[in-house]
């Protein structure tokens, strides 16, 4: 869903369905997702689905309306955390749980070399 800011700003937004016609990330929960300003994409990693624990990450190029799957992420896991580093154009994500005896403590970063297209990603 996308939520189109009203204008002018004391009127009312509008939230509009987003139908992308290609792949997209399967239902899941319990995801990080990060915005990539640099390449007006919305990121997401993880999370818990049908499937179980999930490790794919996803980008959706919000100027195209179209999801590109950039998988794999990380060892399978929810409860993360991620920030968007600007100026190194990167993802970081920080630790998480996967429900096995201790939970992880690790950080990872996902870089996307410049330049490089949505369409060689896809």
């Amino acid at each position: 869903w996308v939520f189109e800011f009203p204008t002018p700003p004391d009127s009312v937004g509008t939230w509009r369905k987003v139908k992308t016609k290609t792949s997209h990330p399967a239902q899941r929960r319990h995801v990080v997702g990060v915005y990539d300003e640099a390449r007006d994409w919305f990121v997401i990693c993880g999370g818990f689905g049908d499937e179980g624990f999930l490790n794919d990450v996803w980008a959706f190029d919000l100027g195209r309306e179209k999801w590109i799957n950039i998988t794999p992420g990380p060892q399978p896991r929810l409860d993360h955390l991620a920030i968007y580093d600007p100026r190194r154009e990167s993802l970081l994500l920080y630790g998480g749980d996967a429900h096995w005896a201790t939970k992880f403590h690790d950080l990872w970063e996902l870089r996307v070399r410049p330049g490089v297209s949505a369409d060689s990603l896809r």
